[in-house]
């Protein structure tokens, strides 16, 4: 069995793979894979596809079109003071009074496969994932929405 190659060619070639093929599920995309000698396991392979945005759409993998998932805009940036980690399915996101919800709706409608759902209080955000790799990509995500501000809640 060929070794795993590096993370970098493999997410790319998951990418060429959904553009190019009609992927119905994981074993065909594990196969397509191991025919370029790039080996992954199942956990690894939801993990990949789960941060390059692939969704399955009409019973197909695809990459996700990010007109039909809006970022959180930019100007409530200001309002996030920062998140901390909470175990490994928790992320406690402290914003400006009363900016919670708006930033908890935000978030909901992007859609981010990380996220599972979010609960806000007045400044207080929950955002709850379901792994705690779900939960670094989550936290990657408010860095590139909002700018690096984690562990300062």
């Amino acid at each position: 069995m060929a070794a795993e190659k590096g993370r970098p060619l493999r997410l790319q070639q998951i990418r060429d793979l959904v553009r190019e093929r009609d992927l119905k599920n994981q074993q065909e995309l594990r196969a397509a894979l191991a025919e370029m000698d790039i080996v992954v396991n199942q956990s690894t392979l939801s993990r990949d596809l789960a941060e390059l945005a692939i969704r399955k759409i009409d019973g197909r993998y695809r990459i996700a079109d990010p007109r039909e998932r809006p970022e959180p805009s930019r100007a409530m940036a200001d309002a996030v003071k920062g998140w901390l980690a909470c175990g490994p399915n928790l992320i406690v996101v402290r914003t400006a009074i009363g900016q919670a919800q708006a930033l908890g709706v935000a978030i909901d409608q992007a859609d981010d496969p990380s996220i599972a759902g979010t609960l806000a209080g007045d400044d207080t955000l929950f955002l709850a994932t379901t792994s705690g790799q779900q939960q670094l990509i989550a936290m990657r995500r408010l860095e590139r929405w909002f700018g690096v501000k984690d562990g300062k809640a």
